[in-house]
């Protein structure tokens, strides 16, 4: 059975334009921090729900889960 990613690749893509847009790189590098271990997960064989989960825990601690639920 083959792990179906479609909802954290979208997010991820939505994400590295949202990096290359940006001109506050304090924003910027929320982005690459809730999104950088992605491809790690993804190569690990997690399941989307994990990652995404893991990927909304680490903008809880930016105190931007908000903002990164609406790419899920």
């Amino acid at each position: 059975m083959t792990k179906n990613y479609d909802r954290v690749l979208k997010a991820m893509s939505l994400c590295l334009i949202e990096i290359r847009a940006n001109e506050n790189l304090k924003k910027a590098q929320i982005y690459a921090d809730v999104f950088h271990n992605v491809p790690g997960c993804i190569q690990a064989g997690l399941t989307e729900a994990v990652i995404i989960e893991r990927a909304l825990d680490i903008a809880e601690r930016h105190k931007a889960r908000h903002i990164f639920e609406r790419y899920f």
